[in-house]
């Protein structure tokens, strides 16, 4: 059976793309944990690399430390005894003989104090003499070392270490490092000099490194980083070595070396400015890796073979329920102009699927496109015809997915002044002020903004609750100068607003626009003007209403921003409490009152920055900041620039080539 379900080439198709799906599937995973636990174990060997280089590195570190310091404190301790200071002053051989021997005894204890130290000398440079720890006093010349004096004649107040050149054979082995300290501290010249010859070998090589692994070395470096010692036995590094840790540019780098992969450590003492390398082979870190990979390739071997059979059972499974699939889709995609081309069962299903589903998304957004441009015309519907028909139209509006309350109507009509914004950017101004409204009037009405010819907006609003319709008449003025508010602060040019007739059915709103336009027409540029502000009324039938608090408060602020003036002081005034007056202020437009006076006031200090030549102390005081400083950082605080470097962005000075200045 098996023999003949071989034979058929779309079993075999089925058969091999099933089995190459299963060994992806159990192949990827392999590769993934492989590499996962790869990483992992290099991680944690690393990390116990690390921290173990750490330890050995401080270890080394505070041993160098002690030794260096006991030289450096040996050194200090000679500079500080009275007889060396008594003779170093000396100028002449019968001044300084009662002081010789008392010196002869400190420089012989220092030298037996100290195992490393191979011999130690005072160069006294008014008598051009030195006197040795073993020998006493001799004159300059009989010195061996008369490089040490020259150095010492070069220096200035700081001690110095000086190494020994490696020999013809490239070894130091038997070298000495020198230390020669300036004596007195004080003063602008040197009067002498301790000069202490360390053992090299015995003082660079260091006990714990004899511990170390195969290929495993610690490196002292000399803070200047031209000089470097190993630990096993003290001897100078070569130049290549210390070259390799200058060109270190982290505590922790992998670099090769000497023609193998090395990993480097390495610390910098804090006291002595001396640096510590620890250099070990890579490849001693993952000795394991090859026995790890050759398990993970047994392990992906099986899961092949096994993948395979698998793959034999599922095709077998699933070979006819597919064929019956294709023989359900090709009926449907035979009228298709351009019939879906295939290789096999598979791609054919699944790209017939796709296809399917391509056509539905496209279909969906090309409906939600066609949902919003009939949204819009149908609005434009309601403010241009009138009907009696208020229930039909509002099922029309919910199947746009616009809910109106039956509590009424009014249009707002906004108009953007054309000859203050270029043509080219009307479009986006309107799209702008749309959203602002929407988004601030939500919170009070239901806001339908429509964009209509020219520079004009309508907005169709729906009051949420009803009210009686002089309160009413108040509450919308009120709600809609709050908004021009908003409008202006975000805009550098003029808008009007005219409010149309109240209504109270959907199938009305078109009065209520044609009456907004009839408003508009006959308003002032700048302003806001209702319907029924139009009309006159007799003072003996009506009595006009007085404002709301938030609408005095806002006059008032137009009108004293320049002065110095307070919520509590308009509050004490009005008999209210500041804090319901700020919460009013804040709920009816959306901002605090201190922030909206300043913000009145940055806008008028702008204006004056691009239209006067007024100084930037007179702009603050002008706008009601006697003090300059608190001007400057508030206007930079709401501008991001101060008000001198505002001035030069929005009026930039140029040079004149026919003026003489």
């Amino acid at each position: 059976m098996l023999k003949k379900a071989f034979s058929s080439f779309r079993f075999r198709s089925v058969f091999l793309k099933i089995s190459l799906c299963l060994c992806a599937l159990v192949i990827l995973p392999i590769i993934f944990v492989s590499t996962f636990a790869n990483w992992y174990s290099q991680k944690i060997i690393r990390d116990e690399v690390e921290s173990s280089s750490f330890q050995l590195l401080d270890q080394t570190r505070r041993l160098m430390d002690n030794q260096l310091n006991s030289i450096d404190s040996l050194s200090i301790q000679l500079a500080n005894v009275n007889a060396l200071n008594n003779a170093i002053e000396a100028n002449n051989m019968d001044e300084i003989k009662p002081m010789l021997q008392s010196v002869q005894t400190y420089l012989r204890d220092f030298y037996t104090g100290s195992p490393f130290i191979q011999s130690i000398y005072i160069y006294y440079q008014n008598l051009n003499m030195v006197q040795s720890a073993i020998t006493g006093l001799m004159p300059a010349s009989e010195y061996k070392e008369p490089e040490i004096i020259t150095t010492y004649q070069k220096m200035g107040k700081k001690r110095e270490w000086i190494f020994s050149e490696p020999d013809e054979d490239g070894h130091t082995w038997d070298s000495t490092v020198t230390l020669i300290r300036p004596i007195p501290y004080y003063g602008e010249e040197n009067s002498a000099a301790i000069i202490v010859n360390v053992n090299q070998q015995y003082f660079f090589q260091n006990h714990p490194t004899r511990f170390l692994r195969e290929g495993e070395e610690i490196w002292i470096i000399h803070p200047s980083g031209n000089y470097g010692f190993e630990t096993r036995v003290g001897e100078l590094l070569p130049q290549s070595n210390l070259a390799l840790v200058q060109a270190m540019n982290s505590d922790t780098f992998n670099e090769e070396f000497q023609g193998k992969q090395y990993s480097f450590s390495s610390v910098v003492s804090p006291h002595t400015g001396w640096k510590y390398v620890h250099v070990i082979p890579t490849k001693t870190l993952y000795t394991d890796s090859q026995l790890v990979r050759l398990f993970l390739f047994l392990v992906a071997t099986i899961s092949i073979v096994i993948s395979i059979v698998i793959a034999i059972f599922i095709s077998k499974r699933i070979y006819n329920p597919v064929q019956a699939l294709i023989k359900i889709l090709e009926p449907k995609t035979q009228s298709v102009h351009s019939p879906i081309k295939h290789s096999g069962e598979l791609p054919y299903i699944f790209s017939t699927i796709e296809k399917k589903s391509y056509e539905e998304k496209l279909l969906k957004r090309q409906l939600q496109n066609s949902l919003l441009e009939l949204r819009q015309a149908f609005l434009k519907t309601l403010l241009y015809e009138r009907s009696k028909d208020h229930q039909t139209r509002i099922q029309k509006l919910r199947e746009y997915e616009i809910t109106f309350h039956h509590t009424g109507f009014f249009v707002a009509v906004i108009r953007l002044n054309k000859e203050e914004i270029p043509a080219n950017d009307v479009q986006a101004y309107k799209y702008f002020i749309m959203k602002l409204c929407e988004e601030f009037l939500s919170e009070k009405i239901h806001v339908e903004a429509v964009e209509m010819e020219g520079t004009d907006i309508a907005l169709i609003c729906n009051i949420k609750d009803s009210t009686p319709t002089p309160e009413l008449q108040h509450k919308i003025i009120d709600l809609l100068k709050v908004t021009h508010n908003q409008i202006a602060y975000h805009i550098d040019f003029s808008i009007t607003i005219a409010i149309g007739e109240y209504v109270s059915e959907v199938g009305c709103i078109a009065h209520s626009y044609e009456t907004a336009l009839e408003a508009i027409n006959a308003t002032r540029n700048g302003t806001i003007k209702a319907f029924w502000q139009m009309e006159e009324i007799p003072s003996h039938e009506a009595e006009p209403q007085p404002d709301t608090v938030t609408t005095q408060i806002v006059d008032y602020i137009q009108a004293n921003y320049k002065n110095d003036i307070s919520l509590n002081g308009i509050a004490d005034k009005l008999g209210l409490d500041p804090s319901h007056i700020s919460r009013l202020f804040k709920q009816d437009l959306g901002i605090n009152f201190s922030k909206y006076l300043i913000n009145l006031r940055i806008q008028e200090a702008k204006r004056l920055l691009q239209e006067s030549e007024l100084s930037v102390k007179e702009i603050g005081e002008a706008v009601g900041y006697i003090n300059t400083h608190s001007f400057i950082r508030i206007f930079k605080k709401y501008e991001g620039i101060p008000p001198g470097k505002y001035r030069e962005n929005v009026n930039p000075k140029f040079l004149d080539s026919k003026e003489i200045y």
